[in-house]
């Protein structure tokens, strides 16, 4: 049962839905027309999917304060998309890639306010194995290698890490990264080179 959902017709700013959940998600947007099947069908995809849609966000950004905001805005636009999922459960590949379109909407709307984007200096605790086959050397489970990693990652800045993250960590494939980038193609391949250059310089220090 969904429960701590403010009064109908109130809605909320988006970045205080993270103490909500997915009720709060579901007052946020459409309040007065969602059917017990819908939202009941939300928070099972929602309770299934955070965990990873939070992970895809800590990735890009390395800051836990703004995953958790770009996760909420995930969550927003899976709602208001919702009528388009066919299967809520089994809604991985899709989740995903709403995940991917939110942040860089969100990432480019902050370059617009602010003419750069931050991206913060740690990227993570564990860089999971990529989630298509051979993508790279880089992902490891060694304890030891995910420390000289993580440290590596702090030379990464700009697009350099977001096309790392999205080839090496997310398994994309060069023509998807340069349409979510807006990039051409062979642009994506030389930050891509770029990258894994500079990590390999690094890890070898």
């Amino acid at each position: 049962m969904l429960t701590s959902h403010p009064p109908t017709g109130i809605r909320l700013p988006a970045r205080r839905l993270s103490a909500l959940g997915p009720a709060g998600v579901i007052a946020y947007k459409m309040p007065s027309a969602v059917s017990s099947h819908d939202a009941e069908s939300f928070e099972r995809l929602y309770r299934a999917h955070r965990e990873q849609v939070f992970a895809t966000c800590f990735r890009l950004c390395g800051d836990r304060v703004k995953a958790g905001e770009w996760m909420q805005d995930v969550f927003v636009r899976i709602w208001e998309q919702w009528d388009a999922l066919d299967d809520p459960g089994n809604a991985g590949g899709w989740v995903h890639r709403v995940t991917l379109n939110t942040v860089f909407n969100v990432k480019r709307a902050d370059r617009r306010r602010l003419s750069r984007v931050a991206l913060a200096d740690d990227f993570a605790s564990a860089l999971p194995e990529p989630s298509v086959g051979g993508a790279s050397a880089f992902a490891t489970p060694t304890p030891i290698r995910r420390i000289a990693l993580d440290r590596a990652m702090e030379t990464l800045t700009g697009r350099a890490r977001e096309v790392f993250v999205l080839h090496d960590v997310e398994g994309l494939p060069t023509d998807e990264i340069a349409h979510l980038l807006h990039m051409a193609p062979s642009t994506v391949r030389v930050q891509l080179s770029r990258a894994r250059a500079r990590l390999r310089e690094a890890l070898s220090t």
